[in-house]
């Protein structure tokens, strides 16, 4: 069900201002051809801000080709931020799975939660060239390191630890996949022409299937792990959306999924904001030549629950 909520009003000042956090994600910053072109335009979106949140593909850190210039971006954006005073957080994505230790996390108590979004398909990319191979390497992860925990499980305990796994195993398939898509993209470059077309018409109409049922993938993940979440913000499949859910039987009466679009192709990126207990989402204006900025009022704009 699409998102219907009114536009937020007018701020008023206020002698305490509530703290203020930014949310962004699939900046693929290190990519020269692509993505959100440099640090320094993406500034403007913080100021103000209290704390930046990186929501994952903040940098392409796979590939050898890239991983120096990610590391001079990533060094760019802890000096930026740190001159602004602005608290910076970076959670890891299939494009730059080791840049942080957090592949989620919690805010507001745990009314919002934060993840990349790759641990939701079981083949991390069904977009991608690699895609048979992501799905199996995927899933013989997570059998390993299934088999290799032994340690006894209370009740309670196995959703957590099988998140857990899930987590690992992508971020193991995320690392070991530019190899693989190399290789992937070498064998169709000698392919007759009339087949690569056919294979990109089925990268699309996998892209296109992904994208109708994620909606429904968030909402069973964050019933599961976050059920008491009232805001779950996802990365990862680059074209923006939000939508409710109703969850009369749940621990909150509705759940809003949200994702932040991509600044990388195609270039829709959107940014979350919490201020205190409002939540609101901005579409992103500008260019990596212009520099970022966001629209002059948000999409919308909810309220965590006082008792959320």
């Amino acid at each position: 069900m699409k998102l219907d909520l009114d536009q937020a009003p007018q701020a008023h000042a206020s002698p305490a201002r509530p703290r203020r956090i930014v949310i962004l994600s699939d900046t693929h910053l290190s990519d020269g051809r692509r993505g959100a072109g440099s640090v320094e335009a993406l500034r403007p979106l913080w100021q103000g801000a209290d704390r930046l949140i990186f929501n994952g593909d903040t940098v392409e850190m796979r590939s050898p080709r890239t991983r120096d210039a990610a590391h001079q971006r990533l060094e760019e954006l802890q000096q930026l931020t740190a001159a602004d005073g602005v608290e910076l957080t970076l959670i890891a994505g299939n494009h730059d799975p080791f840049v942080s230790e957090l592949d989620w996390m919690e805010l507001v108590g745990g009314a919002v939660v934060l993840t990349h979004g790759d641990i939701l398909q079981p083949a991390v990319r069904p977009w991608a060239e690699a895609v048979a191979w992501l799905r199996a390497d995927r899933d013989h992860q997570a059998e390993l390191h299934a088999n290799a925990s032994a340690e006894p499980c209370d009740h309670d305990e196995p959703s957590a630890a099988d998140f857990q796994q899930q987590l690992a195993a992508t971020k193991r398939a995320a690392v070991r996949e530019w190899r693989e898509a190399n290789q992937a993209r070498f064998e169709a470059a000698q392919l007759s022409r009339p087949v690569r077309w056919w294979r990109k018409v089925q990268r699309l109409s996998r892209a296109w299937f992904y994208w109708t049922v994620f909606p429904g993938r968030a909402h069973r993940f964050a019933e599961e792990e976050f059920p008491r979440a009232q805001f779950v913000v996802f990365g990862h499949i680059h074209t923006p959306g939000d939508w409710v859910e109703p969850n009369a039987l749940g621990p909150v009466r509705d759940r809003v999924v949200i994702y932040t679009g991509s600044f990388y192709l195609p270039p829709r990126p959107r940014a979350v904001v919490i201020e205190g207990r409002a939540v609101s989402f901005w579409k992103v204006r500008g260019s990596a030549k212009r520099g970022y900025r966001l629209a002059k009022a948000p999409t919308w704009t909810g309220r965590i629950d006082s008792d959320g």
